[in-house]
C-alpha cells in the first residue's frame, strides 16, 4: 500500500493516498489539513526541496512524492508588493517557519544572468543545428550460405553555406 504523510499546523500530521491526479490530491489536502478552498498550496520534502504538484494539476501525484515520504505543507502566495509579482512560499508547519535552512532551500535565490548566457545557448545550438547525421543501408537481404548481412555506411552532412554541401565518410 503506497501511502504520504502530511505535516502541518502544530506537528498535525495526516496520511494521504499520492495514486490520484494532483488535483484531487490538493483538493484533499485542502479539506483535511484545515486550509481555505481559494489557497494555493504545495509540498515539499522535509529539507524545503519543493515538488512542484501544483504545476502539473493533471500528472499523477506519485509521479513526484516518493512512496511512504515525509511531505510538508507549503502555502504559495503572490508578492503583490514587488514588480515582477514573485511568489512566496510559507511552510504551514509551526516547527518551521523560523527555521533558515529550510527556508533558504524553499525559496532558492535566482540565478545571476553570467551562468545562464542567452548567447551561448544559441551558439550551442546553431552547432547542433549544422551537421545531421544520415545512416544509409543496403537492402540486401542476410543469405544463409554467407552470412553476410546488411552493410551500413555513414554520411555527415553539413548544413551550414559555406562549406560543401555533402562530405562522404
Amino acid at each position: 500500500m503506497t501511502f504520504i504523510t502530511v505535516k502541518f499546523g502544530d506537528n498535525k500530521s495526516e496520511i494521504f493516498n499520492p495514486n490520484c491526479r494532483n488535483t484531487s490530491l490538493i483538493d484533499n489536502i485542502k479539506e483535511r489539513c484545515d486550509c481555505e478552498k481559494d489557497d494555493w498550496i504545495s509540498l515539499s520534502d522535509e529539507r524545503g526541496i519543493l515538488k512542484k504538484i501544483h504545476l502539473n494539476l493533471l500528472d499523477y501525484a506519485s509521479n513526484y512524492l516518493e512512496p511512504r515520504g515525509v511531505f510538508i505543507l507549503i502555502k504559495i502566495e503572490k508578492d503583490e508588493n514587488s514588480n515582477d509579482h514573485e511568489l512566496t512560499y510559507t511552510p504551514l508547519l509551526d516547527s518551521l517557519e523560523q527555521d533558515q535552512k529550510f527556508l533558504a532551500r524553499l525559496r532558492p535565490k535566482p540565478k545571476s544572468p553570467s551562468t545562464n548566457s542567452p548567447a551561448k545557448d544559441k551558439k550551442y545550438d546553431l552547432k547542433r543545428r549544422r551537421s545531421t547525421r544520415v545512416i544509409v543501408t543496403n537492402s540486401k537481404p542476410r543469405t544463409p550460405t554467407t552470412g553476410k548481412g546488411r552493410q551500413s555506411r555513414v554520411q555527415n552532412y553539413s548544413l551550414s553555406p559555406n562549406k560543401g554541401a555533402k562530405k562522404g565518410k
